[in-house]
C-alpha cells in the first residue's frame, strides 16, 4: 500500500446510526446518517473538497479524492464500498493507533466528534497507515469464516451442556432436543465449509495461495482459510511484518543495561488463536518445526538448570519456600553439580552446592526474623495507623510505646491458651 500525502482529509467516526465527520485543513464538523443517502452525501463532500494525492514518477499530478476512517464494528463496510465505487481513495485505520495518538496529544475526553478529528489528524501525521478495501471475494470469505466460527462456538457450548446433563442425571429429558440441535449445527457448519471451499476455488489467486499454505505440515483447511481471510496482505509483506500483524512477534522491553523479558502482544487475536493450534500440530508433525521446537526446549532447560532439582514455587508470600536438604537432591543432579563446580562453576552451581551442604541462606542470615519484623510493622500500620501523630521526638517515643502495648495486648487476647491435661 502506497503513501497518500493528502492536503485535505476527511475523518469519519462510524457508529450504527451516524457518521461524524471532520475535514482538514478547513476544520469543519458535520454529522450525517449512516444510511445510503448519508453515504451519497459523503461521496459528494469528498469530491467537492478536492483532496489531492501526488504520485511519484508521473509527469503530471493525478488528483484522487481522499477519505479515512477507523475500523469499527462492521458499520463501515457499506460506506466503504460506496466510496470505492465512486473512486474515492479510502483507508481503514486501526483503533489502537488512533487511541495512542490521542493520548500522545494529552487528550483524555472522548466523543464522536473528537474521535473524527483525531482520525483525520492521524492520517495527516501518518499518510502510509491503514489498509484499503479488501477484494469482494475476501470480504465474502471473511463473513463465511466468521459465521462458521460462531456456529462452532455454539456447538462447543452445546456439547458442554450435554455433558453437564449427563452428570446431573437429566440427559434423558433433553436427549432428543440436544441431538436434533447438534445435528442442525453439524449440517450448517458442513454447508458453510462447502461454501468456503467454493469461494476459494473460484477466487482469483485464492486457490493458489491456499495450496501453498496447505503444503506446510500443520496448516489445514481452517488455518489456511483464516490466514487468507484475516491477512490479505500475505505475499506483500515480510515474515517479520506478518508475525507482528498476527501478534506473535516478541516485543522488546529494554532500557540501558537492563534486558527485559520479551513477550508477544497485540495483533489480530482470532488469527493468533488459530495459529497457536497450527503450531501445536506442527511441533509434532512438521520435521523442520519439530527440530526447532526441540532445540528451543533444550536451550530453555539448559538455562533453567537441571529440572530434577527444581521445587514448586510458593503460591503466595505466606508460604515458606521448601527447604532442600542433601538427601532431597537427586543423586545424578548432585554429581553433575559437583562436576560443574569443579571444572567451570556458574553462580547457579555454587548456589546448589551451598544449599546441599549448609541449607537455605534465609535461615543462616536470619532473613525470617526480618520477615517477621515486616509483618509486625504491617500489623502496626493496619491497626494503629501509617504514621505517628506526635510532633516532638520524645512524644513520638511515648506514642510508639503505647502502640506496642496495645498491639501486644491485642495479640495476647487473640492467642489461644494451652493447658496440659495429660
Amino acid at each position: 500500500m502506497g503513501t497518500i500525502p493528502q492536503t485535505a482529509i476527511i475523518g469519519i467516526d462510524v457508529s450504527r446510526d451516524w457518521l461524524d465527520i471532520y475535514c482538514l485543513p478547513q476544520g469543519q464538523w458535520g454529522r450525517l446518517p449512516n444510511k445510503p443517502e448519508g453515504h451519497a452525501q459523503v461521496v459528494q463532500l469528498a469530491t467537492e473538497q478536492g483532496a489531492a494525492v501526488c504520485f511519484e514518477g508521473c509527469e503530471d499530478q493525478k488528483t484522487i479524492r481522499g477519505i479515512v476512517f477507523p475500523s469499527g464494528g462492521g458499520q463501515e463496510w457499506k460506506l466503504w464500498a460506496a466510496l470505492e465505487a465512486a473512486g474515492v481513495a479510502t483507508r481503514q485505520l486501526p483503533p489502537a493507533q488512533i487511541k495512542a495518538f490521542a493520548a500522545s496529544r494529552g487528550t483524555r475526553a472522548k466523543t464522536d466528534r473528537i474521535d473524527a478529528e483525531f482520525i483525520a489528524r492521524f492520517m495527516a501525521f501518518r499518510p502510509d497507515a491503514g489498509r484499503t478495501l479488501p477484494h469482494e471475494k475476501i470480504r465474502l470469505l471473511r463473513a463465511l469464516v466468521s459465521k462458521r466460527g460462531q456456529l462452532v462456538e455454539t456447538r462447543k457450548r452445546l456439547l458442554a451442556q450435554i455433558k453437564a446433563h449427563g452428570k446431573l442425571g437429566s440427559a434423558d429429558t433433553f436427549e432428543a432436543m440436544d441431538a436434533e440441535l447438534k445435528g442442525l449445527l453439524d449440517r450448517q457448519i458442513a454447508k458453510l465449509e462447502t461454501q468456503i471451499e467454493q469461494v476459494i476455488a473460484t477466487g482469483a489467486g485464492l486457490a493458489a495461495t491456499a495450496s501453498i499454505l496447505r503444503s506446510v505440515p500443520g496448516i489445514g483447511p481452517v488455518a489456511s482459510t483464516m490466514l487468507i481471510a484475516e491477512m490479505p496482505e500475505l505475499g506483500q509483506i515480510t515474515g517479520e511484518q506478518a508475525a507482528a500483524l498476527t501478534g506473535l512477534a516478541p516485543i522488546a522491553h529494554d532500557s540501558g543495561a537492563m534486558r527485559g523479558k520479551r513477550a508477544i502482544g497485540g495483533g489480530r487475536r482470532l488469527l493468533r488463536h488459530v495459529m497457536f493450534q497450527a503450531a501445536l500440530v506442527a511441533s509434532h508433525h512438521n520435521p523442520v518445526l519439530k527440530a526447532f521446537c526441540q532445540a528451543a526446549a533444550h536451550r530453555w532447560q539448559t538455562a533453567q538448570g537441571c529440572h530434577h532439582c527444581g521445587r514448586p514455587k510458593a503460591r503466595d508470600n505466606r508460604q515458606r519456600p521448601r527447604q532442600i536438604r542433601p538427601e532431597m537432591v537427586h543423586s545424578d543432579c548432585l554429581r553433575n553439580t559437583v562436576a560443574n563446580v569443579a571444572h567451570n562453576p556458574t553462580a547457579r552451581d555454587c548456589h546448589i552446592a551451598e544449599i546441599s551442604t549448609r541449607g537455605r541462606w534465609q535461615k543462616a542470615t536470619g532473613y525470617n526474623q526480618r520477615s517477621r519484623g515486616e509483618t509486625l510493622m504491617g500489623r502496626w500500620k493496619t491497626a494503629i495507623g501509617p504514621k505517628l501523630k506526635a510532633r516532638t521526638f520524645e512524644n513520638q517515643k511515648t506514642e510508639a510505646k503505647i502502640g506496642v502495648r496495645v498491639l501486644n495486648r491485642m495479640t495476647g487476647l487473640g492467642s489461644p491458651s494451652f493447658e496440659r491435661i495429660a
